[in-house]
């Protein structure tokens, strides 16, 4: 297992990166259509491909009718 770097906090996974990630971009992208930048910096940004962890998934009884 990994350990935090210090000052930083704990590690966070992939998944919870990309959603950080997706909500920075949004507001970038919002300050680029209100004017108040040019262009949004991180949609040029490249960041590394995570593989998804598969999962079993098991239906409800009501998903199941």
């Amino acid at each position: 297992m990994e350990e935090p770097i210090r000052g930083i906090g704990k590690i966070r996974s992939a998944a919870s990166i990309n959603r950080l990630l997706e909500i920075v971009k949004a507001a970038f992208n919002y300050g680029v259509k209100l004017d108040i930048i040019a262009k949004n910096p991180i949609t040029s940004a490249r960041f590394p491909k995570s593989e998804e962890k598969a999962r079993d998934r098991y239906l409800t009884n009501d998903e199941r009718l």
